[in-house]
């Protein structure tokens, strides 16, 4: 499976069989907020990130793994498959939510 996230690396996506669910608080993982001209709602902005299916589970290789078990460790097709896998596009979805103003809450 690809790995989601937020614009924080640290916002993931729980995945299971059928989907991705990422959660977060409104002004958290980055997310932007836009005051809308109306001053009753607001804007708030982020972006899917997805990386590539990582190689085998264990996640992609780096060349600290290439030179410490070898680049042929499961066969020279193997490892480049691997590497051709690690070359894929991440790509980012954006995405925004617009919800209205709590109004018992006061900015201080």
């Amino acid at each position: 499976n690809a790995s989601l996230t937020l614009q924080n690396p640290e916002c993931k996506a729980v995945v299971n069989a059928t989907h991705y669910t990422l959660e977060t608080p409104l002004t958290g993982c980055k997310t932007t907020m836009l005051p809308i001209s109306d001053n009753v709602k607001v804007l708030h902005i982020n972006n899917v990130i997805i990386n590539p299916v990582e190689a085998g589970g264990g996640g992609l290789v780096d060349e600290d793994q290439e030179f410490k078990h070898g680049p042929f460790t499961s066969g020279p097709v193997e490892y480049d498959r691997i590497l051709a896998e690690q070359k894929q596009p991440t790509s980012f979805i954006e995405f925004n939510c617009t919800y209205g103003k709590d109004e018992g809450i006061s900015k201080t």
